[in-house]
């Protein structure tokens, strides 16, 4: 076949492929090139790619993964009929329903989890005035709280809470209709956290715990002793060694509010924990090429920008926050650095 180019896939690369075809396996671990390896291509490899391995192996795939104008290999898969894929989807279907009875049986133990009465009154600043944490409720007996990442004088916003909360402005109504109020919480001047939302064009509701021991009190937030002592508590535990340094984190606090008016703190979760609420993960998840998160850091900082700096350059930190590509301060420099070598701790 002489369609392909000579560039692609190198002699070491087919020969891997067709020992795998042969299945000697053992050559994957030798030849095959790893998931960071690019690799020049042209602008679509998909058919000289699957021609190849169809017409000269007749076995496993190697499907191509295009970025731009570089690929990525993916794992092999062997191709088979209809009728023999249904079969093999049956067994994996059945580990998805024992997955779907494992979640259920989950979130009854999160819903039974014992409550905590919240005795201190916590005062936020919205863009209309100063609100309770009663008032944040809206008339509704639930609230769920996103910590967002965002210090006072933070410059950008940090990527992960914003792919998050990127998730939740179509699902408001249905939420809301659900007895549920879902509310962002930073410790950023309300003033500050009114240009993030403008230049993002966010409309759910986002309040600043600026000088109030909201953030403090649920475990996202850390003093300035807390962070030099290595003292701060994230994720009910130490903070990881990739948190190091930082003043504030993200997470998730689940609150309720009785016919009394007492408000009572039910579930929270940090970290990873956010992964819950990402619909797009779930959708990736199933995909050939998945999440794509092969470093440096094997997390969403890999991959996910602010919605409006996609193509745009940049660059992000381990702990999520992003850095405008015009950004050079030797601070930020260095955060990065340490960033790259602490790349091994993923947050869990």
């Amino acid at each position: 076949m002489s369609s392909y180019p000579k560039t692609f896939p190198t002699p070491k690369r087919i020969l891997c492929l067709q020992k795998l075809a042969a299945g000697k396996s053992s050559c994957r671990a030798e030849t095959r090139p790893s998931r960071a390896e690019r690799i020049s291509a042209p602008a679509n490899p998909w058919g000289v790619l699957n021609r190849l391995c169809r017409e000269r192996l007749q076995g496993p795939v190697y499907a191509a993964v295009q970025i731009s104008t570089e690929v990525w290999f993916v794992d092999p898969h062997q191709i088979v009929t209809k009728a023999e894929w249904i079969e093999v989807r049956r067994v994996l279907l059945a580990k998805e329903k024992q997955l779907t009875q494992l979640r259920d049986r989950l979130a009854r133990e999160q819903r039974a989890l014992p409550w905590v009465k919240i005795e201190k009154s916590y005062v936020f600043h919205s863009a209309k005035g100063k609100v309770t944490l009663a008032e944040l409720f809206d008339g509704r007996s639930q609230l769920f709280v996103k910590h967002f990442m965002m210090s006072p004088g933070a410059r950008t916003q940090c990527v992960g809470c914003s792919f998050q909360v990127d998730h939740i402005e179509g699902i408001l109504v249905h939420l809301n209709n659900h007895d549920v109020t879902y509310v962002v919480v930073a410790r950023a001047p309300i003033e500050e956290i009114e240009v993030v939302r403008e230049r993002m064009g966010w409309k759910f509701p986002w309040v600043s715990s600026y000088q109030s021991d909201f953030n403090y009190d649920f475990d996202v937030s850390f003093t300035p002793g807390q962070v030099a002592s290595g003292s701060a508590i994230y994720n009910f535990g130490p903070a990881p060694e990739w948190a190091a340094g930082i003043e504030d984190l993200s997470g998730q606090s689940v609150f309720f509010k009785d016919d009394d008016g007492n408000i009572y703190l039910t579930y929270a979760s940090f970290g990873r924990g956010g992964e819950e609420f990402l619909s797009t993960y779930r959708i990736l998840d199933v995909t050939p090429k998945g999440r794509q998160e092969n470093g440096p850091y094997h997390s969403l900082a890999d991959w996910v920008r602010p919605r409006n700096m996609y193509g745009n350059g940049g660059t992000v930190e381990l702990n999520g926050r992003y850095h405008y590509p015009a950004c050079a301060c030797s601070v930020h420099e260095r955060a990065f650095n340490r960033s790259l070598d602490r790349a091994s701790d993923k947050p869990q």
